[in-house]
């Protein structure tokens, strides 16, 4: 079983109508917010490889709620989902997603030691909190 549950049902969403889901990021280069398994570069609307199916390969993962976002960790945030969607117990596979909220909450730098890997971290955490702060509204860039 895939971290999202059991494939329910494909859906077709509109962009006017969204789903509302929660995911997890991890902190890439310059800021950036990769997905924690795939590595995908989140931009604030993205766009699948590929269209989601009945099996868990493809898509732009989400929970459901934001309590099984936060249990993955931080960064994390409420996306919009639209387009060809897959349906899961706990979450979605979406063709299409927009980010409406980063959380960074008590995220910190994973060492203190001051070398160059640790600053360079620390360096991406604190460009992210900054590009991240605010997500333009709909329709904006």
């Amino acid at each position: 079983m895939c971290m999202i549950g059991e494939f329910v049902k494909m859906q077709t969403v509109p962009r006017a109508t969204p789903l509302t889901g929660w995911r997890t990021w991890r902190i890439g280069p310059a800021g950036s917010l990769r997905s924690v398994f795939k590595g995908h570069t989140w931009r604030r609307v993205s766009h699948a490889d590929k269209r989601p199916t009945s099996t868990p390969q493809h898509g732009l993962w989400a929970f459901k709620s934001q309590t099984a976002a936060k249990a993955n960790g931080s960064p994390y945030g409420r996306v919009e989902l639209w387009g060809r969607v897959a349906v899961h117990t706990g979450g979605y596979r979406a063709e299409h997603a927009r980010i409406i909220r980063v959380v960074f909450g008590q995220l910190q730098s994973r060492c203190s030691a001051p070398c160059s890997v640790c600053n360079k971290e620390k360096a991406n955490l604190e460009t992210a909190r900054r590009l991240w702060r605010t997500v333009p509204a709909r329709g904006k860039k």
